[in-house]
């Protein structure tokens, strides 16, 4: 007798436009997708905002469907016991996407649970993770406030439209650098990366700073300096670098355990069953490289939403294999 086979879900990735975008992603779309140019983002998994950025679903009996229609009228099936009671809504507790940053983005600031529930900004704040697919040799992020500088010092430079370049901790990056980014935490996008990004589920970012930026209408866009002021830095107000997982060490990795999610890694050959919680769902992808699962071959980019369930997920990943495995907590 076989054994019993977790359900996956494939999933449409969503394009997003942005001023900030390029045409990095453009790969990961059909044919035709120039129209969303400048690309910036792409949703890979995402029940967040509008209809029209929730996942749709690819594959299988639940084929045209969006995500957040089938958590709605199955939410422990997509959930699991641990969010899909009577209460649930029709929100995964995840957000999962790519981001090509071929110019800087703006000076920002993310919300923690608290601040978001107490002005109705949603039921979590954002919290997030870069993983670096991409970058020039001079990328670099901006994280944390440096020394001398806080909030109220970086609101009233930008207010008064001085150059904040130093009012951040330049933190170079590279292929294969992963960064954790806590809420309440200041932070910038340098140009000319790559990243793949999980995150609790909300898009509301207050901007600071934007330097010479317009949005997708060619007009300045909207800074939230008010709101930013609001939220003190982490008690521990820096971000410092995970480095590159060595291949050698083989077998998956935990490489980041926050509060809202796990984040497993895997480089190059493996084979077995994938160590997923059956009471939860889970996101596996493919950042580089190929695999194969129950007969089929995973390719760079290739997302599955890996259901809640007693049963197996099998998968082999070649020499050149690049994986992640993102796990709400």
């Amino acid at each position: 007798m076989s054994p019993l086979q977790r359900e996956a879900l494939k999933l449409d990735p969503v394009p997003v436009s942005k001023p900030w975008g390029g045409k990095k992603l453009l790969p990961y779309l059909l044919p035709g997708a120039e129209s969303c140019l400048p690309l910036g983002e792409l949703w890979l998994v995402s029940t967040v905002g509008d209809h029209c950025r929730h996942s749709r679903i690819n594959s299988g009996v639940h084929d045209g469907l969006l995500l957040s229609d089938l958590i709605k009228a199955s939410p422990e099936k997509i959930l699991g016991p641990s969010w899909g009671g009577e209460d649930a809504d029709s929100e995964f507790p995840l957000l999962f996407k790519f981001l090509d940053a071929n110019t800087e983005l703006s000076v920002q600031v993310h919300p923690d649970d608290a601040f978001s529930k107490c002005r109705g900004l949603g039921s979590t704040g954002k919290e997030e993770s870069w993983i670096i697919l991409d970058a020039n040799p001079e990328a670099f992020v901006r994280v944390g406030f440096s020394a001398n500088w806080d909030m109220e010092k970086l609101s009233e430079a930008a207010t008064k439209g001085e150059c904040v370049e130093e009012a951040l901790n330049k933190v170079p990056v590279k292929r294969g650098d992963i960064l954790h980014i806590p809420p309440r935490t200041v932070h910038s996008i340098g140009a000319g990366i790559v990243l793949a990004e999980i995150q609790q589920p909300s898009d509301v970012t207050f901007r600071i700073h934007d330097g010479n930026n317009v949005g997708l209408d060619g007009n300045p866009r909207e800074l939230h300096l008010e709101m930013a002021l609001q939220l003190d830095p982490p008690e521990q107000d820096s971000t410092d670098v995970i480095p590159v997982n060595p291949e050698s060490q083989g077998g998956w990795q935990l490489r980041i355990a926050a509060s809202p999610y796990q984040v497993f890694e895997l480089k190059g050959p493996w084979e077995g069953q994938l160590d997923i919680p059956e009471d939860r769902s889970s996101i596996l992808c493919l950042l580089s490289g190929s695999a194969e699962s129950r007969g089929e071959r995973l390719h760079e980019g290739s997302v599955r939403l890996l259901l809640p369930g007693k049963g197996e997920f099998h998968l082999k990943s070649a020499s050149d294999s690049w994986a992640i495995l993102c796990i709400p907590t």
